[in-house]
């Protein structure tokens, strides 16, 4: 019988009972608290006043058309995200994974800033602020036994829509390298045999002159770039 996943409410996710290293990949869905239009420090949530107005809103989702204490959101604008982790006793390093957020982004993991991306105060159309499909990055990060506090400042002005597309994955950091080195090992196999493929058909369409093998060729090149 499949474990039950563990999943935020109210901005807190409760990860006592789920070793990553046995239990496999986290994802931090769920409830998130959100701050619209406000781009918040993390020292900036240590007063409670600051945060009269904020909400929750579930991750993954994007903002649009969402409604926050009644206000529907438009698709451009900024946001800060916040979720704490309850962790137990283990507290090797961990990998966090960022798959997809429009557009610019910083992301803290108990007050240190482990990654960013994009612009987050301009408007200019800069190529590090568009999102491709398969883009990921990693960032590894140490968690405290008890609560722990992951804040996501967001803004959007290049997308219909801002916020968090694809779930925040935490792993165990040796189980997250493994599974890197694996697909990286894949990818090589893949590469040489397409490459291979490339090679061979070339020098047969060189060899036979054959129209058929010439297409073939160029299809192999093509699937190379």
């Amino acid at each position: 019988m499949n474990k039950e996943r563990p999943a935020a409410v109210q901005g807190v996710i409760d990860l006592r009972g789920w070793n990553l290293a046995r239990d496999g990949t986290a994802r931090l869905d769920g409830e998130w608290e959100f701050c619209w239009g406000r781009i918040m420090e993390p020292s900036d949530f240590t007063e409670p006043s600051n945060r009269n107005g904020c909400g929750y809103i579930r991750v993954p989702s994007l903002w649009d058309g969402q409604t926050i204490h009644g206000a529907s959101i438009p698709g451009r604008g900024h946001a800060t995200y916040r979720l704490q982790i309850r962790c137990g006793p283990d507290t090797g390093m961990k990998t966090v994974t960022i798959h997809r957020i429009f557009s610019a982004y910083k992301i803290w993991v108990n007050k240190t800033l482990i990654d960013e991306r994009g612009d987050m105060g301009g408007t200019s159309k800069k190529s590090e602020n568009f999102i491709f499909i398969h883009n990921k990055r990693f960032s590894s990060v140490g968690l405290n036994e008890g609560l722990n506090e992951i804040i996501i400042q967001v803004f959007n002005h290049d997308y219909e829509s801002g916020g968090i597309d694809r779930s925040i994955l935490l792993d165990d950091k040796e189980t997250s390298d493994l599974k890197k080195s694996r697909q990286q090992a894949a990818d090589l196999i893949v590469f040489g045999m397409l490459l291979f493929a490339a090679i061979y058909n070339i020098l047969f369409n060189f060899s036979e002159n054959r129209m058929p093998h010439r297409c073939i060729s160029v299809f192999y090149v093509f699937c190379l770039r």
